[in-house]
């Protein structure tokens, strides 16, 4: 499908957990694709938007955070900006919280608590904005 036809020029993909894996292709097939790009996460996104700028030429930016402070009342402040600033077509939620993969009945309450608040809340929130 042509999605830049679909979503028209000047349209943005924002993706969570795009610093490294997953989140960091997503980005960068959107960009070959035309696609300005927003990714959310750790200070080391700077390095893969700076990367997809000078490569692809898209308008790039990050919101910089760490998603186990999802619960924090202006966490989402941001990214509501990010909304309200920009033709935002796409959004790939794809943070993640890293637990080494253990149940969660071995798990200690608080890796169960920073799981919860990086993978459930923003997938409600950032959907909402």
């Amino acid at each position: 499908k042509d999605l830049k036809k679909r979503y028209g020029k000047g349209s943005w993909v924002m993706i969570t957990g795009g610093d490294s894996g997953q989140g960091k292709r997503y980005a960068i097939e959107f960009a070959k694709r035309g696609f300005n790009i927003i990714l959310c996460g750790f200070p080391s996104s700077n390095i893969v938007t700076n990367h997809i700028k000078q490569k692809y030429h898209v308008e790039t930016e990050v919101i910089e955070c760490n998603f186990i402070n999802a619960w924090k009342k202006d966490f989402f402040v941001d990214f509501e900006k990010a909304f309200k600033n920009h033709n935002i077509s796409i959004l790939v939620n794809n943070v993640g919280y890293r637990t080494g993969w253990k149940g969660y009945e071995n798990m200690p309450d608080e890796e169960i608590k920073n799981t919860i608040a990086s993978t459930v809340k923003p997938t409600i929130n950032i959907s909402l904005a």
